[in-house]
């Protein structure tokens, strides 16, 4: 039986940049989140914050799409197209 070998694990610049957008697209969430947040008193931020999730179901660039360009959102998203 032969072992397969695995490559040392090297940062790729490809993960390294999607890293860095998935850190933006957190950053547009949290801050309309924190807006949305004063305007609602007594509501917990992190309810806010899985409102914004549940309604942009999928990964954070979805997310950060839906806060920028809220209904329309889809239009802006590939995978919608």
């Amino acid at each position: 039986m032969t072992k397969s070998k695995t490559l040392p694990l090297e940062a790729d610049p490809i993960e390294d940049r999607i890293k860095q957008i998935r850190a933006e697209c957190d950053a547009i969430v949290a801050k309309h989140a924190a807006e949305v947040k004063k305007t609602c008193e007594g509501v917990p931020l992190q309810v806010i914050r899985q409102e914004i999730e549940l309604r942009a179901r999928g990964c954070p660039c979805a997310q950060a799409m839906y806060v920028i360009y809220g209904k329309e959102a889809a239009k802006h998203l590939e995978r919608d197209r």
